[in-house]
């Protein structure tokens, strides 16, 4: 079940209109997981706030109120960019959506949506007049001599504020030039969920962290790349992403120094900086439900506005165009060809780069598992896999090649994602080569810190350098915000359980309903805390149907959503941890009994062991054996003494049931636990 709703902002053309895809749950900035039975309307806003075009418009989720309209009268209006608030209300029959109402209210999950039209309006609700700096966002680029114009003349607000270095270090905050917008140290701001590396330098207060030296590594391996970046969600790989579109992008040529001068990059830019046309998809909001004319609908809608706004920003650049003369509303693999030889036409090569690229697979295996992952859903998933391979992927590998007078149009694409999809077989992105578990490229998404918040994880192998044998540890960036907004506010750390693996529960839920591979292999990890696994670089989502089935599917899933990660040498792991840590690991093991999983700490089993063996110890003590099978012990010269504790005791029956004992001889160990050796 998928609802997909087209959001349009007041006063912008209905071209700019936004798409939300709403599942049968969804995880809030609390990661509480919410079913849509209990999603609101409030919840929605606050989806909403999480998307960039909104953030700049608005700079809090009250600063704006949802109007559902009627999507037949809409379709009657040619000019909706002029639209007010009385026009929605008189002219679309607008009906303000109430924030703690719940969504099923004004929208039925079984009705048949229309995905062109317009469904919400968003409409701001603060008085303040637009920051300069969003206009410069959502405006058409204007030409050099129109901004050498724009940076003589007076302003209020410094569209570009700038940043300096935290005491030395890769930390940066966003200050502001004239003396009017002095920052306020008390009053420091974190990007939360923004992945707009533009809104970085023109905040003031922001606190970011330097990654642009990683521009100058992936150049180094290769100048014309085709790379694939792969790390579980809200790591921040679409901030990276955006970064790099900000670097190569011809536009922000003149704007280069304000953007990256005090960064490291700014400091050793590449001959490559500012020398592309930029292209940007995001194929998270192609809805994958439905029949297969729905899902290329909406493929066609997605991947033609952004094309449409390619042909706008670079209007100049490919010869003022006619958008309809470019672009095939029915066929976005044919727009798309048509665009990368356009720019080939007038000698420009293109910098691409692909968010959430495995989101439509992703989307429609997960989004429904309440019966796990039958064969229908897998085989639509296959079907639907091969169709992005066709119609999108492969396109962009002709571009890579001579495509135009023996030259290749796109010279850099960079895909991120979390699993390494749409790549087994005959596969078009077989070439981009997944640098994520590279050890130099290791650090590009997420924090390192001495300092340990969250769990972290290993993405690069643990051998590369025998100095120093272990990568440094990397955070998830929302976990650790979502530490410093509750430390900020309330002076307190967060617990860890409240920060569980993000977007999880539908994985383990398909594992455990299939149900072959939850107790014998989990049983594994759970108790050890780690297993042993190959991690597979490549599959396609047909191999989903092999999740229970197959451990090694199972497990390079699990690692891909950050379930999981490589695990140090174990000892090393085990020395760096006291005793109370150890026993207060947790401990699950399976109740025949209750029939169900109990989850207890290591604690409480040793201290529930030591009951049974006083039990145990208790029956040899009152009673003669009639031989050594009775009591397990193999000799009857062997017996239990008060002196020695229960441990000692144990290890006594346990080594008695194999061998004859002659003499025994105790000795405690200076561990941290005790251990009893035997002298034989």
């Amino acid at each position: 079940m998928m609802l997909s709703l087209n959001c349009l902002i007041l006063g912008q053309a209905s071209e700019k209109s936004l798409t939300e895809n709403i599942g049968e749950i969804y995880t809030d900035d609390s990661n509480v997981v919410i079913g849509f039975s209990q999603f609101t309307v409030s919840t929605f806003k606050e989806k909403l706030f999480r998307r960039g075009e909104v953030k700049n418009i608005v700079q809090n989720i009250e600063e704006m109120d949802l109007w559902k309209v009627d999507n037949k009268k809409v379709e009657e209006e040619n000019n909706l960019k002029e639209f007010t608030k009385s026009d929605i209300i008189e002219k679309l029959g607008g009906k303000e959506m109430v924030a703690r109402f719940l969504f099923k209210r004004y929208f039925d999950v079984n009705q048949e949506m229309d995905i062109k039209g317009i469904h919400i309006f968003i409409v701001p609700t603060s008085t303040e007049p637009l920051n300069p700096i969003y206009s410069y966002l959502f405006s058409k680029v204007p030409s050099k001599r129109e901004r050498e114009k724009e940076a003589k003349a007076s302003r209020k607000v410094q569209k570009i504020f700038g940043a300096t270095s935290v005491s030395e270090t890769r930390i940066f905050k966003t200050i502001a030039e004239n003396s009017e917008a002095r920052l306020d140290e008390n009053k420091l701001e974190l990007l939360y969920g923004i992945p707009n590396f533009f809104s970085f330098c023109t905040n003031a207060g922001i606190i970011f962290a330097d990654k642009t030296m990683y521009i100058e590594q992936l150049e180094k391996n290769q100048s014309n790349y085709r790379y694939m970046f792969l790390r579980p969600r809200r790591f921040g790989k679409s901030a990276f992403l955006n970064m790099l579109c900000n670097y190569y992008d011809i536009h922000k040529a003149d704007i280069f120094n304000d953007l990256f001068g005090p960064l490291y990059i700014g400091k050793n830019p590449t001959s490559w900086r500012n020398q592309h046309l930029v292209l940007k998809f995001d194929l998270s909001s192609i809805s994958v439900s439905g029949s297969r004319d729905r899902i290329e609908a909406s493929f066609n809608k997605v991947i033609n506005d952004t094309l449409q706004d390619f042909i706008e920003k670079y209007g100049t650049e490919l010869g003022c165009p006619e958008v309809k003369n470019v672009l095939d509303t029915s066929n976005a693999s044919a727009s798309l060809m048509s665009i990368l030889k356009l720019a080939g036409k007038f000698g420009h090569t293109l910098f691409v780069g692909v968010d959430e690229y495995d989101a439509p697979a992703n989307n429609s295996a997960f989004t429904d598992t309440s019966t796990g992952l039958e064969q229908t859903t897998l085989d639509n998933v296959a079907k639907l896999e091969q169709f992005f391979k066709k119609s999108f992927f492969a396109v962009l590998k002709q571009g890579c090649r001579r495509l135009y007078n023996g030259l290749a149009v796109i010279s850099k694409y960079f895909l991120v994602g979390v699993t390494p999809a749409f790549r087994a077989g005959n596969s078009p992105l077989i070439e981009a080569v997944i640098v994520s578990d590279e050890v130099g490229l290791h650090g590009i998404c997420g924090f390192t810190e001495s300092e340990k918040l969250y769990n972290g994880y290993f993405f690069a192998s643990s051998g590369y350098n025998k100095s120093d044998p272990q990568p440094p540890l990397i955070y998830n960036s929302h976990l650790v915000f979502h530490y410093l907004r509750k430390f900020s506010s309330h002076g307190l750390v967060a617990k860890s359980e409240e920060s569980t693996a993000i977007h999880s529960t539908t994985i383990l839920k398909s594992i455990s309903n299939i149900g072959e591979f939850s107790v014998k292999d989990l049983e594994d990890l759970i108790i050890n805390g780690s297993v042993r696994s190959k991690i597979k670089t490549e599959f396609d989502f047909s191999d989903l149907l092999k999740i229970g089935k197959n451990s090694t599917i199972t497990w390079s899933l699990l690692y891909y959503l950050g379930i999981l990660t490589h695990l140090k040498k174990l000892e090393d792991k085990l020395y760096e941890e006291d005793a109370s840590n150890l026993l207060a690991r947790n401990y699950m093991y399976w109740s025949e009994e209750q029939r169900e999983p109990i989850l207890t700490t290591v604690n409480n089993v040793m201290a529930d062991g030591v009951k049974q063996l006083k039990k145990y110890m208790q029956t040899i003590k009152m009673g003669k054996p009639k031989s050594y099978c009775d009591s397990g012990v193999l000799d009857s010269r062997v017996i239990i003494d008060e002196e020695y504790d229960d441990l000692q005791e144990h290890v006594v029956i346990a080594i008695g049931r194999r061998i004859l004992i002659n003499s025994t001889k105790l000795m405690s160990t200076s561990n941290k636990y005790q251990r009893a050796l035997l002298n034989l």
